[in-house]
């Protein structure tokens, strides 16, 4: 049986077709905010979804997939999460663009406060549990990747217990040394708020580490001053650390030290393949960002060909 239709809608709001048309797009300010309202709530109760393929077709801006980003300082595009970001826009822009759409890229002050018109929109701005995701027509779909509730939008996560279990247990079985007991893995983290995903991952990793008998710590350095770099290096010797996992922190073995089997061993945790910082033959573990992208993709596609929409966990 076919859905309500934007008849149906109009009928429970007591409003005209064109009027809840207008409410329902991107041109709400032609009606009163109370009716808007009437109109949205009816398009809720009903269970009311725009056709995307019409909606693109009518507003003559079909395809454009908004993707939302925090603003980002000097500090970190030079040595940040600028850089992955950009790589990560341009896997997502053409992997959709396969299917015909494009990539639009918004800092989130760029879009504050607007009502914004897009098929679909990506919201990686997130950084505390208040959500703040610009407005959109009725019906456009939205992902948030965010630490708090995105309610009424669905969710963009990363599985952190898996990929710290997977990470820690690569480490366990990867070290050779003499037995000394639990591991002891020190995270070396650039000291930059990557969100939403760098809290998270570092509670997971210290939760799992604990249910593995492997103590993580953490430590957020300035890649640019050398006297913090070289603080923690001290502390890693200190505290007698198994395991330094550097984090956008580029470490070198050689740094450490690499004739005593009881220094430090140097792991690269990165977002895609080993940065060029470490030498090749340096283990590391990787987030593979590009398959998140071209996940994201399928997904969205998927939607703005009619299926409903899910959390996409990566």
């Amino acid at each position: 049986m076919d859905g309500p239709t934007i008849i149906d809608v109009a009928k429970r709001a007591y409003v005209s077709r064109s009027t809840a048309s207008l409410a329902l797009s991107n041109r709400a300010d032609r009606v009163s905010p109370d009716t808007r309202e009437r109109v949205l709530a009816a398009a809720r109760e009903l269970g009311y979804r725009v056709n995307p393929t019409g909606s693109q077709l009518r507003s003559g801006g079909g395809g454009d997939v908004a993707f939302i980003y925090h603003p980002l300082d000097e500090f970190e595009l030079e040595h940040g999460s600028g850089p992955m970001w950009a790589r990560f826009a341009m896997t997502l822009g053409m992997e959709l663009g396969k299917g015909g759409y494009r990539l639009l890229m918004l800092e989130k002050s760029e879009a504050s406060g607007q009502r914004l018109y897009a098929s679909a929109a990506l919201a990686f701005a997130e950084t505390t549990d208040e959500l703040d995701v610009p407005e959109f027509p009725f019906g456009v779909p939205v992902w948030v990747a965010s630490p708090g509730p995105t309610d009424p939008h669905s969710r963009i996560s990363f599985d952190f217990t898996r990929i710290a279990s997977d990470a820690l247990t690569f480490l366990a079985a990867t070290l050779t040394r003499p037995d000394r007991g639990n591991i002891r893995v020190a995270v070396c983290v650039r000291g930059v708020q990557d969100p939403p995903f760098t809290a998270p991952m570092l509670e997971a990793l210290e939760r799992v580490g604990a249910q593995l008998s492997i103590t993580v710590v953490s430590k957020w350095v300035d890649p640019r001053d050398d006297l913090q770099l070289e603080a923690f290096i001290a502390f890693a010797r200190a505290q007698e650390i198994d395991v330094i996992l550097s984090w956008g922190v580029p470490i070198p073995q050689q740094a450490i030290g690499v004739g005593d089997p009881c220094d430090p061993v140097v792991f690269a945790f990165c977002e895609n393949e080993l940065p060029t910082e470490f030498a090749p033959a340096t283990p590391h573990l990787s987030f593979c960002l590009d398959g998140a992208a071209r996940q994201i993709s399928s997904e969205v596609t998927a939607v703005l060909q009619g299926r409903e929409p899910e959390n996409i966990v990566l």
